[in-house]
């Protein structure tokens, strides 16, 4: 990923626009204000609008009766994410375990999408599943 390609080129323009406005063209000078800030404004209206890979971090405490990993990734394919990594953790005895899952989950969405998907909720209402934590 290529970063501060923005603040350079803004550093270009003002530049710029300072030998312009030193030499005496103001309305060259002027004009690439304009021409700047619409074009930058413009460049940040659609960088917020693109789509980006973006990561989360779902946690959940599952009792004995609660769903089973197949299951949690069906429901998590199913909503479109893919699953980047998968731990469990198991303790109790036979008639009390406790697991608790840690996955984190990729998907394509904008830069401001960081509430917690649908399928959270959905699988927070599933019979056995004690917690449920998301994490973007």
């Amino acid at each position: 990923m290529v970063q501060g390609v923005t603040t350079a080129a803004t550093l270009w323009l003002a530049t710029v626009i300072g030998l312009c406005l030193g030499g005496g063209q103001l309305g060259l000078g002027v004009a690439t204000l304009g021409l700047g800030l619409g074009i930058l404004w413009g460049l940040k209206w659609l960088e917020e609008r693109l789509l980006e890979d973006r990561r989360g971090t779902l946690t959940l405490t599952l009792a004995g009766d609660g769903p089973t990993d197949g299951q949690l990734r069906e429901t998590m394919h199913a909503a479109g994410y893919s699953i980047v990594s998968w731990h469990v953790a198991a303790r109790g005895g036979e008639a009390s375990v406790r697991r608790t899952v840690r996955c984190e989950v990729q998907w394509r969405g904008a830069r401001t999408d960081d509430h917690a998907p649908a399928f959270v909720q959905e699988l927070a209402r599933k019979p056995g599943v004690r917690a449920v934590r998301w994490k973007t």
